[in-house]
């Protein structure tokens, strides 16, 4: 049968992406939020729902904070 794959969707990735973000190449860390901010389906509500649920909430406000002034 093979391997399971998970898909989650634009928010719960970007969460992601912050939470392993020591071990993210820099490069991708930037292109991720820079695309998901251009994307017009984002929902910043979602993405502070999951943030709130992995005790990120902190980081991502840091990060929107500063790209949003980009």
């Amino acid at each position: 049968m093979g391997n399971p794959v998970y898909v989650y969707d634009m928010e719960r990735t970007i969460c992601d992406i912050v939470r392993d973000r020591k071990r993210q190449d820099p490069e991708i860390f930037s292109k991720a939020w820079k695309f998901y901010l251009k994307n017009s389906s984002r929902d910043i509500w979602k993405l502070r729902d999951y943030a709130n649920i992995f005790g990120i909430s902190e980081q991502i406000e840091s990060i929107l904070e500063v790209l949003a002034y980009e």
